[in-house]
């Protein structure tokens, strides 16, 4: 018998939070305007500002009934969470997409930036080759 209970607390559990996750979901796919989202960064997302936003799980639900502009603290670190893939600044941030981020997903048709080297792979550890136009006469620079 109560190895039951505990099933059913594990399962009531993992309910309220796929709830809440979901809740998040919608949340952010209102306040981006985008009908779908990958869930996976959605997930970690979500984990994130588990973690670091203060209250986050209580404002979130607060959140849910009624989605502004964009306007609340709260709002605007899901906006940044979901385009920049960074919760919180400073000393407490933390990156959680790079690539699947919105602001690199959206203009992806458009804009092909590099994501860290400019050339092949292993290319960066090559020594520059030096330009002579900015050495003197007498090799100083």
């Amino acid at each position: 018998m109560l190895s039951t209970l505990r099933v059913k607390a594990a399962v009531s559990s993992s309910v309220s939070n796929d709830a809440a996750f979901e809740r998040f979901m919608d949340v952010s796919k209102r306040l981006t305007g985008m009908k779908v989202l990958d869930v996976d960064f959605g997930q970690r997302l979500y984990e994130s500002c588990q973690r670091i936003i203060p209250n986050f799980q209580e404002n979130a639900n607060k959140l849910s009934q009624e989605v502004g502009q964009g306007t609340t603290p709260l709002e605007q670190a899901l906006l940044v969470g979901w385009y920049d893939g960074v919760v919180e600044h400073g000393d407490k941030a933390e990156c959680v997409a790079y690539v699947a981020s919105l602001d690199r997903v959206i203009t992806s048709d458009v804009l092909k930036p590099p994501s860290y080297a400019f050339g092949a792979y292993g290319s960066w550890k090559a020594q520059p080759r030096p330009d002579p136009s900015w050495i003197t006469q007498d090799n100083t620079p």
